[in-house]
C-alpha cells in the first residue's frame, strides 16, 4: 500500500507513540478494523492536534524547524501484539523509529541512541 498525503503548507502529521497500546490500537482497531477513520486522521489526531492542544511547540508534525519524530510502518504488517499483561510485546509492522532526527529504532532492535528530551509545559 502506499500512502499519498496532501502537502499543505509543507506539514503532514506523522508522529506516534511506540509501545502503547493506545496509539497503535488506534490505528488497527479505527482505521483498519472498523474504518471509522482514515490513517491520515488517526495520526493527526495522535500528533499534530494532540501537541497543539497541549501547546507542545515544535512537535506533531514534519515541518521546517520542527523535531523530527518519526515512525516509519508498513500499514498492511502493522499488528498491535500488546496486550494489558504484556504491555511490552514489539510491534509487527515498524520498520524504524526516529526521535529529533536520530534513529532509535530499527528492525526490532533498539539502537541504544536516547536523543530524547523531558517537554516541559510551555517552555
Amino acid at each position: 500500500m502506499t500512502l499519498k498525503f496532501d502537502f499543505q503548507q509543507n506539514e503532514v502529521s506523522f508522529f506516534f507513540f511506540l509501545s502503547h497500546l493506545s496509539a497503535l490500537s488506534c490505528i488497527t482497531y479505527f482505521v483498519k478494523e472498523k474504518k471509522i477513520l482514515t490513517l491520515e486522521e488517526a495520526v493527526n489526531k495522535m500528533t499534530g492536534r494532540t501537541a497543539e492542544y497541549l501547546r507542545i511547540k515544535n512537535k506533531g508534525l514534519i515541518k521546517e524547524g520542527y523535531d523530527a519524530d518519526l515512525v516509519i510502518f508498513d500499514y498492511d504488517k502493522l499488528q498491535d501484539t500488546a496486550t494489558y499483561s504484556n504491555s511490552n510485546s514489539i510491534t509487527e509492522g515498524i520498520d524504524s523509529v526516529y526521535v529529533n532526527g536520530v534513529l532509535v529504532y530499527k528492525d526490532k532492535q533498539f539502537t541504544g541512541a536516547a536523543p530524547g528530551k523531558m517537554l516541559r509545559h510551555n517552555a
